[in-house]
């Protein structure tokens, strides 16, 4: 991406998993954040980036299905990428062009091949994120919105014999993405009700499971990083579960639209 900035020797890491698979399409590469010292949302985004490609890509390179190399870097094989150049640039969903979520697209497409897509943690790149509230939820957005049309996408070949190697990383995690999409609004609806209902013990059950499920990104940050910075896990988890947890219902609703929205198109 043109906001990011690649550290000295990425891109001959990012090369190191194709010489070593021959059966590798793609590559995701480690992203930081750049701008953590602008806002107060960068600091919590770097902490939710370290849980979200050191554990989650991670753990889903070692299955060798990571679900999307990230537009701020990546690495294709040219035979993966020309096998579904036409396909790709072609996409449509509902009947309108796909102009978002290009990098999920292409990686969706990678894996259908029966390659393997892996994840490289000693390759950086930092990039900058939104500083405003506006400016996160639009990208959660486009993010979401590509999420639904790519686990639609996953679905119409994931239970096929797609590929020589074992089939159930990818049927696990695909599973795992397609109930996070149907569960979101009888979720959202019981939330509301909760609320409605038992505000009080809505609010503090909360704040306890809060405490409880971010204490696992705040300690792997602080191993991996830094300690003090660590406790922006728990900033994020309040965010999110009070601002943003309207996030996928409203990308379900709203799938077919399109536009970067964090850039004004």
């Amino acid at each position: 991406d043109s906001d990011s900035i690649v550290v000295i020797d990425t891109l001959r890491k990012m090369v190191s998993p194709f010489v070593k698979d021959k059966n590798c399409g793609a590559v995701a590469g480690n992203i930081r954040v750049l701008n953590t010292e602008a806002a107060f949302i960068p600091k919590m985004l770097d902490v939710s980036f370290a849980l979200s490609f050191e554990f989650i890509r991670a753990a889903q390179s070692k299955l060798n299905a990571v679900l999307c190399t990230p537009g701020a870097l990546a690495a294709y094989r040219r035979d993966a990428v020309f096998a579904s150049l036409e396909d790709w640039i072609n996409q449509k969903f509902m009947g309108k062009p796909s102009d978002i979520g290009e990098d999920r697209a292409m990686t969706n497409m990678i894996l259908k091949q029966g390659r393997n897509v892996l994840f490289q943690r000693d390759a950086y790149a930092y990039t900058n994120v939104p500083e405003s509230y506006k400016g996160l939820y639009k990208m959660f957005i486009r993010w979401s919105r590509s999420n639904v049309r790519e686990t639609i996408a996953m679905a119409k070949y994931v239970f096929t014999d797609f590929r020589n190697e074992s089939k159930v990383g990818p049927r696990l995690l695909f599973t795992s993405q397609a109930l996070t999409l149907l569960l979101s609004y009888p979720f959202t609806l019981f939330m509301l009700y909760f609320i409605l209902s038992h505000p009080i013990l809505f609010l503090s059950s909360t704040l306890f499971g809060i405490l409880v499920f971010s204490s696992f990104p705040a300690l792997f940050y602080a191993k991996r990083y830094n300690w003090t910075k660590s406790f922006w896990a728990y900033a994020y988890s309040i965010l999110y579960t009070f601002a943003l947890f309207w996030i996928t219902p409203y990308a379900i609703a709203t799938a077919s639209r399109s536009g970067w929205l964090t850039r004004e198109i």
